[in-house]
């Protein structure tokens, strides 16, 4: 009987399979959407750094920043309104671009193709922005509405050189355990304007073998300092390109639950920008997996206006007898949360290929030769895998809300299925054949009250069999906290709070914080008491 679980293998790669040579929206396009707005930029998943996220307006959004070549003489912004938004105005429009140093680029007059909900100029086409002119550094987006309406977003303007700037990202996981090895996808990204030459992605400062397992083929195991290091030679890439590479880690017996450590991606020439992930070391790691924003505090709490970026894994157990053919995801949204209308497909994976679907399409289909086994000397195994997804957009349908992956096995492109004996997911002896996962971010609806609940889970088929459910994954809005502290008439010391738990330390820099005595706001002391610090912890 096929059972599911998360990756056993020990921090093995996978290799990328692109969906086009030239995926679009990243070096030279940005994509908005008002009344109801939102920002896409190339495909990844990480907490930090935003490739074909989608992102709602409203708010900043902390953590995530998007990023443009300055090299671009001509960066399209798309910006898509619709129409049952909080303003149905269809004119004037504008967009602004503001450097680090404050120089504003403004587009303005801009009325909206009621045909196509997109923004254009008046002689009909997109708005495009000299970045050329502009310094490097962080800046904004601004696009304001004809009834005054703003929405802001965060844009890292990256100096380029010879017309090429590569971005790398650290994806999906935050989290190692000894119980099973998690997968991570490094990409690189070209958001200039030239084709780059071949160049070496690495992610560095991973822990010394002792407390890390750690292989990768073809990436290239080396030492960092004290600890390890992967890298893979890529390139050219394109602009608007991306690859990506998917590698594995897990932690070691000997590992410290609860210790932390920090990844770095870097690119060796030319040199322009990091990415980093804080790792957590856990005790476990559930076999089928639904992973989502890390957020922050044992809650994951996000703020509110941000966009949900899940991994669903998958696993066909070693004691399997036979192979998987079909496997199918489903993942039913809360609507009352979160902007079916939003989803965006990221990444998928199964063995050792990754497969990047287009940008904004909804439904997708791709297929793609696989040899079962990696090993070009046995040709009985190789077939044809068709990946499709879709999400039900439509809100008067039964099943808003519905997003569902399927994997076919074929034994030609449009064919048949191969015998039953052969299938893209073999039991997992030899890791990752067994392995795979799905990806996607979808938005919240504006303004979730602070302490709304967002839950999610997803149900994953093999074949016929019954459906497994994964464990169900929950983010909090972040509640705001306050903390005031002044004297009473008295001369006593009165510490009021709220939304979170009083913290107190002798000093700020000995890091010695821990929970006050007391809990219950207001809290009044005699001055004459030592020297505190305090802060609100928002858990």
């Amino acid at each position: 009987m096929k059972t599911l679980r998360q990756n056993l293998a020990q921090c093995s790669q996978h290799k990328s399979h692109q969906w086009s040579p030239h995926l679009p929206a990243f070096a030279r396009r940005l994509v908005l959407a008002s009344g109801l707005l939102w920002l896409l930029q190339m495909a990844a998943f990480a907490q930090s750094n935003v490739f074909n996220g989608t992102f709602w307006t409203g708010a900043s959004y902390p953590g995530y920043v998007n990023y443009a070549g300055q090299c671009n003489p001509a960066y399209e912004a798309n910006v898509y309104a619709n129409p049952s938004g909080s303003c149905s105005t269809p004119s004037p429009w504008s967009i602004t671009i503001t450097d680090s140093a404050g120089t504003p680029l403004v587009v303005g007059g801009l009325h909206l193709d009621a045909s196509l909900l997109l923004l254009k100029t008046g002689a009909g086409n997109v708005p495009t922005f000299d970045l050329t002119t502009l310094a490097v550094g962080n800046g904004t987006v601004k696009v304001i509405d004809p009834c005054g309406n703003s929405y802001t977003f965060a844009l890292n303007i990256v100096g380029c050189i010879g017309g090429v700037a590569l971005v790398p990202e650290i994806g999906f996981m935050t989290k190692i355990a000894p119980n099973r090895a998690v997968s991570y996808f490094a990409m690189i990204a070209n958001v200039g304007i030239n084709a780059s030459a071949p160049t070496t992605l690495e992610v560095r400062d991973i822990p010394a073998a002792t407390d890390c397992l750690l292989t990768s083929t073809p990436m290239t195991v080396g030492t960092s300092g004290s600890g390890q290091k992967v890298s893979v030679n890529v390139g050219p890439v394109n602009p608007g390109d991306q690859e990506s590479f998917l590698f594995e880690m897990r932690a070691t017996p000997t590992a410290i639950i609860g210790s932390t450590f920090t990844i770095l991606a870097e690119v060796a020439s030319p040199f322009l920008t990091t990415d980093s992930e804080l790792i957590t070391v856990v005790a476990s790691i559930d076999p089928n997996a639904k992973y989502g924003p890390s957020g922050y505090g044992s809650r994951h709490n996000i703020p509110k206006n941000t966009a949900l970026p899940y991994l669903v894994t998958f696993e066909n157990d070693p004691s399997a007898l036979a192979p998987a053919q079909i496997v199918t995801i489903t993942d039913y949204l809360d609507t009352t949360k979160v902007e079916p209308a939003s989803v965006q497909f990221g990444p998928v994976y199964f063995g050792s290929t990754t497969v990047t679907p287009p940008a904004g399409v909804n439904p997708f289909s791709v297929t793609v030769p696989y040899d079962v086994d990696n090993n070009p000397s046995t040709t009985a195994d190789n077939i044809y895998v068709r990946v499709s997804g879709s999400v039900d957009q439509n809100p008067v349908s039964g099943t808003y809300g519905k997003v569902e992956w399927m994997f076919e096995s074929l034994d030609a492109p449009g064919g048949n299925p191969p015998p039953i004996n052969i299938g893209f997911l073999p039991p997992n002896n030899t890791q990752p054949e067994g392995d795979g996962g799905v990806t996607f971010t979808v938005t919240q609806k504006a303004n979730l009250a602070p302490g709304t609940l967002i839950t999610n889970l997803a149900s994953i088929v093999f074949d016929v069999n019954a459906p497994i459910l994964t464990p169900v994954w929950t983010n909090r809005i972040a509640v705001p906290s306050t903390l005031g502290i002044n004297r009473t008439q008295a001369g006593m010391v009165r510490v009021s709070w709220s939304g979170g738990v009083l913290e107190q330390a002798s000093t700020v820099t000995a890091n010695d914080w821990t929970n006050s005595p007391v809990q219950i706001s207001p809290w009044t002391f005699d001055p004459a008491e030592p020297l505190k610090f305090f802060r609100v912890r928002n858990d």
